[in-house]
């Protein structure tokens, strides 16, 4: 249903560096409430594809070329709709959304020293923290970048609580964020404004918000898509971009330099179904990813030139189409290895290399 990246140790910009190792956290979402568990994983030995079948069978009964896997398990009473982790003075903190109404913080640091010490491992862990004050469950979970444990979380009750640490220890305001009509779906902290969120809802609008005042209506109000709207994403370099997703298939980039009239500066028609996740290249500017109830991810980059004749059929930025999964819930970029991507669907997981350098760019697209 719902994962997060794990920032680790290893090192930044080794997506050429194989084999490839990663963290994750990642929540279930099986019937029964209480079956449900929180699991810390470390991917080892990820290696490339081998397209040669010669060269494949060769290597079958070779182990050293199998991708490995070690979890830590905590149990957590409901589905987790939604998960985000983020560093705090050292210390891996996951934010988890449960179906039962409830937002939980974890501590992660003894599951990702299990992680790294063996296979597996079961624990029983209490939260840190929970906090019941939406009275209802909900979806919408981010950390702030800019301040170490400033979270908001936004439910069905269209409500936006914020959340920050104290030397007493974790607080929730009382005062929420009120302006929406119906259910918060996702939250996203500025990536350069301290005091500033943008939210999106199934009332079918984007929202911006300052913080300081609690009490006050939003900053702006756009009526971005004509269904619910269900994700957006700031970017983190150039941050008058925002993204966003909807039920109608539709995604829709906002830049707020030129907001005045609330129209969207880029408008995509490609996906034939609801848009389930979209998130911003973490370094690569113009580049995004976007993942449908069509069951496909697609990658796009403002940056390419129009061509001389162009197809009807393909939008001008497309620059590639991924799809083999079911039912895709979430997709992330790897924060240290820019150029890997990683999605949650029915089925499993995919991780998998997308073609963000701009001299390979060049290249495919003379071929």
């Amino acid at each position: 249903m719902s994962f997060d990246v794990i920032r680790d140790s290893l090192g930044d910009n080794r997506s050429n560096l194989y084999p490839l190792t990663s963290y994750l956290v990642c929540g279930t979402s099986m019937s029964s409430s209480v079956h449900n568990s929180l699991l810390v994983v470390k991917l080892g030995n990820i290696l490339p594809l081998e397209e040669d079948e010669e060269e494949l069978e060769e290597e079958e009964e070779d182990n050293s070329q199998e991708p490995t896997l070690s979890v830590a398990k905590i149990d957590h009473w409901g589905c987790v709709n939604r998960i985000r982790v983020a560093n705090l003075q050292g210390r891996q903190i996951a934010a988890t959304w449960s179906e039962q109404g409830q937002v939980h913080l974890w501590n992660l640091q003894h599951h990702l020293a299990a992680v790294d010490d063996g296979p597996a491992a079961d624990y029983n862990t209490k939260p840190l923290f929970s906090f019941s004050g939406h009275g209802e469950e909900g979806y919408a979970l981010s950390w702030s970048s800019l301040v170490p444990g400033k979270l908001a979380s936004g439910g069905n009750d269209s409500r936006i609580f914020v959340w920050s640490i104290t030397e007493e220890g974790w607080k929730v305001c009382t005062t929420p964020l009120s302006g929406h009509q119906s259910s918060v779906e996702d939250i996203q902290w500025s990536p350069n404004e301290q005091n500033v969120i943008a939210s999106c809802s199934s009332d079918h609008t984007v929202k911006v918000w300052d913080v300081r005042n609690l009490s006050k209506p939003p900053a702006l109000d756009i009526a971005a898509h004509d269904t619910d709207v269900n994700v957006i994403s700031w970017n983190k370099k150039q941050t008058h971009y925002l993204l966003s997703g909807g039920d109608d298939g539709v995604v829709k980039i906002w830049d707020f330099r030129y907001i005045k009239d609330k129209t969207p500066a880029i408008q995509i028609n490609y996906h034939k179904r609801a848009i389930t996740s979209v998130e911003w290249h973490p370094t690569d500017d113009p580049c995004f990813a976007v993942a449908s109830e069509d069951n496909t991810v697609t990658h796009w980059d403002l940056s390419l030139e129009p061509e001389e004749e162009e197809d009807e059929d393909i939008p001008r930025f497309l620059l590639f189409e991924h799809g083999g999964q079911s039912e895709i819930k979430e997709l992330h970029w790897h924060p240290q290895m820019p150029e890997v991507v990683i999605t949650t669907a029915m089925d499993g997981f995919n991780f998998y290399r997308a073609n963000n350098d701009p001299e390979e760019k060049e290249e495919d697209n003379e071929e």
